[in-house]
């Protein structure tokens, strides 16, 4: 059963930031594929969705969405923050949009808990069945304040 979205949480383990802390969200994601790609991601911190179509003819591994933004601690729920990332794929240069299968990962802290990272990664139509088509990262940063 194909579904071309998935929920991803981050559960960070460092406790509550304090009172007028800074985090900082980064959504990225890149394409291996020669089909249109299109990520939406909504959820924690988000005003409105994140929504971002690749360009015709990027090289492969190309990042296509840089999403940066600065949030006060309070933004977010503390410690259970979700987001949900669709991906779809058009073959015929966005005429139609397909849904593209996604797949998520648990949640990584990294540098000592500084940042927590998680990704969805996607499949078109393809034969290859690889799931990196589209690779969307979220991370969040911690005692940011700048």
């Amino acid at each position: 059963m194909n579904t071309n979205q998935v929920i991803l949480a981050l559960n960070p383990n460092w406790g509550p930031p304090p009172a007028g802390q800074n985090l900082v969200l980064f959504i990225q994601a890149c394409t291996s594929s020669n089909a249109l790609q299109r990520v939406v991601v909504s959820g924690e911190g988000l005003p409105e969705p994140v929504t971002k179509t690749s360009i015709a003819g990027m090289p492969y591994g190309a990042q296509y969405l840089n999403y940066e933004i600065v949030l006060p601690s309070s933004t977010l729920p503390y410690p259970n923050w979700r987001w949900t990332v669709e991906v779809s794929h058009s073959p015929d240069e966005g005429v139609t949009w397909n849904n593209s299968d996604v797949k998520g990962s648990d949640a990584t802290s990294m540098v000592n808990g500084l940042m927590y990272v998680v990704y969805a990664l996607s499949n078109d139509d393809g034969n290859d069945q690889d799931y990196n088509d589209t690779v969307v990262q979220i991370s969040v940063f911690n005692n940011s304040a700048d």
